[in-house]
């Protein structure tokens, strides 16, 4: 069968579109452009409100056979049949099962396999977006219970892999001729939290070659008890110096609202040691601007922050509620406001 696979989101799901391709690939199915194929595969991200609606629209216009996977189907399954009732939908913790539900949607069923389960993404057939760059998965679910996310609910509580799978992982995708591995996660600094292992053990486990390892996405309180460390195993030469550390907001009450447990001046005492540490290294953040309740202080609180801090690169999100989560029982800000404030920061 002619297939194509339309990836949304973060790394995590471009590592888990390659797992999909291979597995196809492997079971004798084509890959092929949109217009070619003869089943559509679109693999889905729950994060942003936005970024649903550009999906379910898509979805509506999509008149072949469809797969909805990854993490929309896992919480949002009902908008998804609401714009087509034939869609199969596959969730995120079920990738591995993709060939079999390509061979019954053939068969004119569209299955629903949804619903969390701890099984590593790792040891599969891929066909790599980038050739030489490969993105491993080191854990699914964080241990964050963020008030507006609706990732949480999608990929469930904290799972780390094996230290000896990533291992495994790594050296066969070195031997493959990759030159950049992308260590991604929920949070890769809680990643072993519930192993007790950890990142720092981790990176220091990494097989002897000639590549270089870019660490994912962490979150400031599971940095924290792990901050030396991690900083020494940033010392290794192949390891990026780049740190994507999420701020939100530059507000503690915000922060606290947010069930962001930590404050503004550990986030700062995080980047000092690393800048102290490594002078040139790149950061990124994200920021969520228009949180209910932000007052005008508290978000020149973020501005102000910001320019002391001079990151390298801003996400930056307008606050849209995602159903089913704490904050989508809040009362939102207007929509001048969040659009003004979206612009002032994008602007700084």
């Amino acid at each position: 069968m002619k297939v194509h696979i339309i990836t949304y989101g973060c790394a995590a799901n471009r590592a888990e579109s390659e797992i999909m391709a291979g597995l196809l690939q492997e079971a004798g199915h084509n890959l092929v452009s949109e217009n070619e194929a003869e089943t559509i595969i679109l693999n889905t991200c729950a994060v942003k409100q936005v970024t649903e609606q550009k999906i379910l629209d898509k979805i509506a216009t999509i008149k072949k056979p469809l797969i909805v996977a990854g993490c929309l189907p896992e919480v949002y399954g009902k908008k998804i049949r609401e714009r087509n009732p034939n869609a199969a939908l596959l969730g995120t913790h079920h990738l591995a099962e993709i060939a079999e539900v390509v061979a019954e949607l053939s068969r004119g069923n569209s299955q629903i396999r949804t619903g969390i389960l701890k099984k590593e993404k790792l040891g599969f057939p891929r066909v790599r977006s980038r050739k030489e760059t490969a993105i491993i998965e080191i854990a699914d679910g964080c241990l964050g219970n963020c008030s507006y996310c609706a990732t949480k609910l999608a990929k469930g509580p904290l799972f780390s892999y094996r230290p000896s799978s990533i291992v495994k992982e790594v050296s066969c995708a070195v031997a493959q001729g990759c030159k950049r591995v992308w260590l991604t996660a929920q949070d890769t600094a809680a990643y072993g939290k519930d192993t007790g292992t950890g990142l720092p053990l981790l990176l220091s486990l990494l097989p002897a070659g000639n590549y270089q390892v870019r660490v994912g996405m962490m979150n400031p309180n599971t940095v924290l008890p792990i901050l030396d460390k991690l900083i020494e195993a940033y010392k290794d030469k192949r390891v990026w110096k780049f740190l994507h550390l999420p701020l939100q907001s530059g507000s503690n009450e915000i922060l606290r609202a947010m069930n962001r447990p930590y404050t503004v001046q550990q986030f700062e005492h995080i980047i000092g040691e690393f800048r102290k540490a490594f002078p040139s290294i790149v950061l990124w953040t994200d920021i969520i601007v228009g949180y209910p309740g932000e007052t005008d202080a508290q978000f020149k609180e973020t501005l102000d922050f910001v320019k002391k801090m001079k990151f390298d690169k801003i996400n930056i999100s307008r606050f849209a509620k995602r159903d089913k989560t704490e904050a989508a029982e809040l009362k939102q800000l207007p929509t001048e406001i969040l659009k003004k404030r979206t612009e002032a920061l994008a602007s700084l």
